[in-house]
């Protein structure tokens, strides 16, 4: 009897062992930023999908994610900017620190990654500055300066 009393008392902590720390985590909500990348078409004068960036903001800070479609030529630097242009977060540039740019099979980039701390001392920016900037809906995505095809970060949720 004291046995099985014993062997009870046992499955009755495990059991509370292992629901106590399930039921005590929160879950983390991911703030997603979206920007639809687009550019001027010489032919028509109208501005067209070129791609798309998305910043979501996680515990552990800001990670990125920039896909682009029918870009004619290899985009040579991807950055972030506010729309005074006042500064400047490479994410990715040819022949720099930062490093190259990444693409698919069909020669789009194709990239997602933190924003590091690299990136932000390159760029003389401080999270502060960056986190305002997104939360204000100023922040831009400029390919190759915008030449290739720019957009405006807004928060989706």
């Amino acid at each position: 009897m004291e046995r099985a009393k014993r062997s009870l008392l046992f499955w009755m902590l495990l059991l509370i062992s292992i629901a106590l720390p399930a039921t005590a985590q929160t879950p983390v909500k991911k703030i997603l930023f979206q920007a639809k990348i687009k550019a001027l078409d010489a032919n028509t004068g109208n501005y067209v999908g070129k791609g798309v960036g998305q910043i979501t903001a996680v515990p552990t800070g800001l990670q990125y994610y920039v896909f682009t479609h029918d870009t004619a030529t290899q985009v040579q630097k991807v950055s972030l900017r506010p729309s005074d242009n006042s500064w400047e977060i490479v994410i990715c540039e040819t022949g720099s620190l930062v490093g190259n740019c990444k693409y698919d099979i069909d020669g789009n980039v194709d990239m997602e990654g933190p924003i590091s701390d690299t990136m932000m001392i390159l760029s003389g920016v401080s999270g502060k500055t960056l986190h305002d900037t997104l939360k204000a809906g100023d922040l831009w995505i400029h390919l190759d300066n915008g030449v290739l095809g720019s957009g405006n970060f807004q928060r989706l949720f």
